[in-house]
This record gives structure tokens, sequence and C-alpha cells, in this order.
């Protein structure tokens, strides 16, 4: 197992939290690579939660612990806090870099999770079954291989 597909609920929630709850993202740099995230608290009507195009732990739990917001497209990498970020865009460059963690969400509603530690899969895996999102299916490596790792 190298990675989770499944489809999230349209609207506003606080997916991310739901998705990442159990997992220890303080350990990570998260690169926010797409923010396209309505939050429906803003005045502006402007995409994003995030703040910067890196974040460190604290900030990234920060945001995604807000009560509600939408999700239309996300690209976020993680790394380890000290490593050296790449651009990628291909499962081999994503295998051959320090990224750890790839979340990508497309069209509000469906979600690519890579993640090089299988433990953090399997609990990924379980917070997909928690919350009853759908079309789940887990990836080998040889289906991932194909993959594109950009939100669009």
């Amino acid at each position: 197992m190298v990675g989770i597909k499944f489809k999230v609920p349209i609207g506003y929630h606080n997916h991310l939290s739901k998705i990442f709850y159990s997992i220890d993202v303080m350990n990570y740099d998260w690169d926010i690579i797409t923010d396209d995230i309505f939050d429906p608290k803003r005045a502006d009507n402007l995409s994003g939660i995030f703040c910067a195009d890196t974040v460190d732990g604290k900030c990234f739990l920060d945001k995604i612990s807000k009560d509600s917001y939408q999700l239309i497209f996300v690209d976020i990498k993680a790394y380890p806090v000290g490593s050296e970020h790449k651009e990628m865009q291909t499962y081999e460059e994503y295998m051959n870099s320090d990224c750890q963690i790839v979340l990508l969400c497309i069209d509000s509603a469906y979600i690519d999770f890579f993640c090089k530690d299988e433990s953090i899969l399997e609990v990924v895996y379980k917070n997909c079954l928690s919350n009853d999102y759908e079309n789940i299916k887990v990836l080998s490596e040889l289906e991932a291989e194909n993959h594109y790792l950009i939100a669009f």
C-alpha cells in the first residue's frame, strides 16, 4: 500500500482535520502548492486558508482544524523538518525526494493521498472509514506509478 483514493462530500466541512486525525503533523513542514480552499468566514471571498507557501506543523494544524471550509483544488506536500523541498509532478519524482506525504484534492471531492509510511496510510484509511467517505481504494505501487501528483 502506497496510497489511498477516496471521495469526500462536497460542501463546507473540515475534511483535512478528519483525514489527518491522529497523525503527528508537527513532524513536517508543509508545502502548500495549491490552496483553493474557501473559508466562509473570510470577508474578501478569496480562496486559501494558509498564509504562506510553506508552513510548519503548528500552523498547518491550526488551519486545518477550523470549523468549516470547502476544498476545491488542493495540493499539499509534507517534508520532514529541515529536509530539502523539491518541485515534483510524478510518482517517481516523489519516491526519489524527501517528501513523505502528498494530499491532492480535485473538483472538491476526489482525494489522492500518498505516504511513504505505511502506518500513516493505515491511520488515514481508518479515518476514511470512520467518516463514511466513499469509493475508498488502496493503491499499490504498480497503480501509483502512473499517477501525476499535482492537483490540476
